[in-house]
């Protein structure tokens, strides 16, 4: 990867998060940040799933090729 996006995992379906919660995750990193877009990769497995965020479009797509199946990429704003 280069230095243009970091790839995080910040939310695994296992766990038992509120909305609140979540809503704070994402004020605190993109205020930090200050860039309001983002590409989302949400893989699937049997019993939970993960979802892994990316501000660069092209880094996002490769990364997507690493999974199988499975696996959506998104995009929000």
């Amino acid at each position: 990867m280069n230095g243009d996006s970091q790839l995080k995992t910040f939310w695994n379906g296992s766990n038992d998060f509120t909305l609140e919660e979540l809503d704070n995750f994402w004020l605190i990193n993109r205020s930090e940040t200050g860039d309001h877009t983002m590409w989302v990769i949400t893989v699937f497995n049997q019993k939970d799933y993960r979802i892994f965020e990316y501000t660069n479009r092209d880094e996002a797509k490769q990364a997507l090729l690493r999974f199988s199946k499975n696996a959506v990429l998104s995009y929000t704003n």
